[in-house]
Protein backbone atom coordinates (compact mmCIF):
# COMPACT_ATOMS: atom_id res chain seq x y z
CA UNK A 1 0.00 0.00 0.00
CA UNK A 2 1.33 3.44 -0.91
CA UNK A 3 2.65 5.30 2.08
CA UNK A 4 2.79 2.38 4.53
CA UNK A 5 6.57 2.00 4.44
CA UNK A 6 6.83 5.76 4.87
CA UNK A 7 4.42 5.55 7.82
CA UNK A 8 6.39 2.73 9.45
CA UNK A 9 9.72 4.50 8.97
CA UNK A 10 8.56 7.76 10.55
CA UNK A 11 6.78 5.96 13.39
CA UNK A 12 10.07 4.24 14.20
CA UNK A 13 11.83 7.63 14.01
CA UNK A 14 9.34 9.16 16.47
CA UNK A 15 9.96 6.32 18.92
CA UNK A 16 13.74 6.47 18.52
CA UNK A 17 13.86 10.23 19.04
CA UNK A 18 11.66 9.91 22.12
CA UNK A 19 14.14 7.44 23.58
CA UNK A 20 16.98 9.89 22.95
CA UNK A 21 15.13 12.89 24.39
CA UNK A 22 13.40 11.66 27.53
CA UNK A 23 15.98 9.95 29.74
CA UNK A 24 16.53 11.82 33.00
CA UNK A 25 20.25 11.32 32.51
CA UNK A 26 20.71 11.63 28.74
CA UNK A 27 23.59 9.69 27.23
CA UNK A 28 24.92 12.92 25.75
CA UNK A 29 26.10 16.02 27.55
CA UNK A 30 26.83 18.36 24.64
CA UNK A 31 24.82 21.54 25.06
CA UNK A 32 21.90 21.76 22.64
CA UNK A 33 21.87 18.08 21.72
CA UNK A 34 18.53 17.33 23.38
CA UNK A 35 16.98 20.33 21.67
CA UNK A 36 18.41 19.19 18.31
CA UNK A 37 16.91 15.75 18.88
CA UNK A 38 13.59 17.43 19.61
CA UNK A 39 13.78 19.26 16.28
CA UNK A 40 14.25 15.87 14.59
CA UNK A 41 11.33 14.54 16.66
CA UNK A 42 9.13 17.33 15.28
CA UNK A 43 10.19 16.37 11.76
CA UNK A 44 9.46 12.70 12.39
CA UNK A 45 6.02 13.41 13.89
CA UNK A 46 5.11 15.64 10.94
CA UNK A 47 6.26 13.06 8.41
CA UNK A 48 4.39 10.29 10.23
CA UNK A 49 1.22 12.34 9.77
CA UNK A 50 2.11 12.81 6.09
CA UNK A 51 2.57 9.04 5.77
CA UNK A 52 -0.90 8.53 7.24
CA UNK A 53 -2.29 10.93 4.62
CA UNK A 54 -0.59 8.91 1.86
CA UNK A 55 -2.13 5.69 3.19
CA UNK A 56 -5.50 7.48 3.41
CA UNK A 57 -5.30 8.47 -0.27
CA UNK A 58 -4.61 4.93 -1.45
CA UNK A 59 -6.81 3.06 1.06
CA UNK A 60 -10.04 1.40 0.04
CA UNK A 61 -12.95 3.86 0.29
CA UNK A 62 -14.60 1.82 3.05
CA UNK A 63 -11.75 2.64 5.49
CA UNK A 64 -10.81 6.15 4.43
CA UNK A 65 -13.11 7.76 7.01
CA UNK A 66 -11.47 5.79 9.85
CA UNK A 67 -8.02 6.88 8.72
CA UNK A 68 -9.17 10.48 8.35
CA UNK A 69 -10.56 10.37 11.91
CA UNK A 70 -7.24 8.99 13.18
CA UNK A 71 -5.37 11.87 11.52
CA UNK A 72 -7.80 14.34 13.06
CA UNK A 73 -7.26 12.75 16.49
CA UNK A 74 -3.50 13.17 16.02
CA UNK A 75 -4.02 16.83 15.10
CA UNK A 76 -6.12 17.43 18.21
CA UNK A 77 -3.52 15.83 20.49
CA UNK A 78 -0.48 17.42 18.82
CA UNK A 79 -1.94 20.54 17.18
CA UNK A 80 1.28 22.49 16.65
CA UNK A 81 3.34 19.82 14.87
CA UNK A 82 2.87 21.28 11.38
CA UNK A 83 3.48 24.88 12.46
CA UNK A 84 6.56 23.87 14.43
CA UNK A 85 7.93 21.91 11.48
CA UNK A 86 7.42 24.96 9.27
CA UNK A 87 9.08 27.31 11.75
CA UNK A 88 12.06 24.97 12.20
CA UNK A 89 12.36 24.29 8.45
CA UNK A 90 12.35 27.99 7.63
CA UNK A 91 14.09 29.18 10.77
CA UNK A 92 16.08 31.77 8.82
CA UNK A 93 12.90 33.58 7.77
CA UNK A 94 11.49 33.30 11.29
CA UNK A 95 14.68 34.65 12.89
CA UNK A 96 14.27 37.80 10.78
CA UNK A 97 10.53 38.03 11.51
CA UNK A 98 9.59 37.12 7.94
CA UNK A 99 8.00 33.72 8.56
CA UNK A 100 4.53 33.06 7.19
CA UNK A 101 3.08 32.65 10.67
CA UNK A 102 4.61 35.98 11.72
CA UNK A 103 2.99 38.10 9.04
CA UNK A 104 0.95 40.96 10.50
CA UNK A 105 2.40 40.57 13.99
CA UNK A 106 3.71 43.66 15.75
CA UNK A 107 6.89 42.22 17.23
CA UNK A 108 7.88 39.09 15.33
CA UNK A 109 10.88 37.05 16.45
CA UNK A 110 11.84 33.42 16.91
CA UNK A 111 12.28 32.26 20.47
CA UNK A 112 12.93 28.57 21.09
CA UNK A 113 12.80 27.24 24.64
CA UNK A 114 12.57 23.87 26.26
CA UNK A 115 10.98 22.73 29.49
CA UNK A 116 11.68 19.49 31.34
CA UNK A 117 9.02 18.44 33.83
CA UNK A 118 7.63 15.24 35.30
CA UNK A 119 9.46 12.93 32.91
CA UNK A 120 8.43 14.89 29.82
CA UNK A 121 10.25 17.33 27.59
CA UNK A 122 8.40 20.17 25.95
CA UNK A 123 9.53 22.34 23.07
CA UNK A 124 8.11 25.87 23.22
CA UNK A 125 8.46 28.25 20.29
CA UNK A 126 7.44 31.89 20.35
CA UNK A 127 6.92 33.68 17.04
CA UNK A 128 6.02 37.13 18.38
CA UNK A 129 6.47 38.92 21.68
CA UNK A 130 3.40 38.68 23.89
CA UNK A 131 1.52 36.27 21.64
CA UNK A 132 0.60 32.61 22.13
CA UNK A 133 3.39 30.10 21.68
CA UNK A 134 3.62 26.81 19.82
CA UNK A 135 4.12 23.79 22.07
CA UNK A 136 5.07 20.19 21.63
CA UNK A 137 5.14 17.64 24.43
CA UNK A 138 7.35 14.70 23.49
CA UNK A 139 5.30 12.28 25.61
CA UNK A 140 1.86 13.40 24.34
CA UNK A 141 3.05 13.54 20.75
CA UNK A 142 4.56 10.04 21.00
CA UNK A 143 1.25 8.75 22.38
CA UNK A 144 -0.57 10.46 19.49
CA UNK A 145 1.90 8.98 16.99
CA UNK A 146 1.43 5.48 18.41
CA UNK A 147 -2.36 5.86 18.27
CA UNK A 148 -2.22 7.12 14.68
CA UNK A 149 0.06 4.29 13.58
CA UNK A 150 -2.15 1.69 15.27
CA UNK A 151 -5.40 3.17 13.92
CA UNK A 152 -4.13 3.31 10.34
CA UNK A 153 -2.89 -0.27 10.56
CA UNK A 154 -6.17 -1.53 12.00
CA UNK A 155 -8.23 0.41 9.47
CA UNK A 156 -6.72 -1.31 6.47
CA UNK A 157 -7.65 -4.97 6.43
CA UNK A 158 -4.87 -7.38 5.62
CA UNK A 159 -2.20 -4.76 6.17
CA UNK A 160 0.97 -6.41 7.45
CA UNK A 161 1.74 -4.73 10.76
CA UNK A 162 5.32 -5.20 11.93
CA UNK A 163 5.85 -5.85 15.61
CA UNK A 164 8.37 -3.81 17.54
CA UNK A 165 10.60 -6.90 17.60
CA UNK A 166 10.42 -7.09 13.80
CA UNK A 167 11.19 -3.39 13.43
CA UNK A 168 14.18 -3.68 15.80
CA UNK A 169 15.83 -6.28 13.56
CA UNK A 170 15.35 -4.53 10.21
CA UNK A 171 18.76 -2.89 10.26
CA UNK A 172 20.58 -5.48 12.38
Amino acid sequence: MDGMQFLVTWWVAVRQQRERILPVEPSYQLRGTRQADTYLFVWAAHNLRTGAELVHRSAPPRVQERIKNAIEDFDRTAPDVRKLRNALSHFDAFVYGEGRLQKGRQTPHLGVYSVVHQGDYELVVSLAVGEPVLRLSVEKTTDAANALFRAVGLAVEGLPMPSLADVATWNA
